[in-house]
């Protein structure tokens, strides 16, 4: 039940409002078992300490990095799971090695995206300077763009 401190405790739409998240993401995170309230009020409200921001704030984080929610929930309880810390720091450390990959191999991609997409676009800044009538299919050919004609700008004038 509430007691003396609890003026340091937040009711969940305070959390809420602080971290983003909805109240019903947030009843669902404690269904599962990632944030658990530090107490309840008389009228049976559910009290959350300072302290559980950050780690909703940390849940977002991780969810933003692509790590599903059932890889979160093993990187909260591999301390209480392992056999000792070091087994937990493991665990820990193969689940976000292994997303650092992920994520590595996606902005390799997107990069390689964003590369085309500039490379279209400069040579699109000639068209309506060419003398030629642009996005016909000897635009493949361009004799102005100095470099390889981009695989988007092939497709556009094909």
């Amino acid at each position: 039940m509430a007691t003396p401190h609890s003026n340091h405790l937040m009711r969940i739409g305070k959390l809420a409002r602080m971290t983003g998240i909805t109240p019903r993401t947030l009843r669902f995170y404690e269904e599962i078992g990632l944030i658990t309230p530090t107490e309840h009020s008389i009228k049976g409200n559910r009290l959350y300490a300072l302290e559980c921001v950050d780690k909703i704030v940390t849940i977002n984080n991780l969810k933003e990095y692509g790590l599903k929610l059932s890889e979160i929930e093993e990187i909260f309880r591999a301390k209480d799971k392992a056999a000792n810390k070091k087994d937990a720091v493991g665990k820990i450390k193969t689940i976000l090695t292994e997303q650092e990959k992920a994520l590595n191999f996606k902005i390799a991609f997107l990069n390689k995206m964003r590369e085309e997409l500039h490379s279209t676009l400069q040579v699109l800044e000639g068209c309506p300077t060419c003398r030629f009538e642009p996005l016909e299919k000897y635009c493949q050919e361009c004799i102005f763009y100095e470099g390889e004609i981009p695989t988007t700008f092939k497709a556009l004038v094909s």
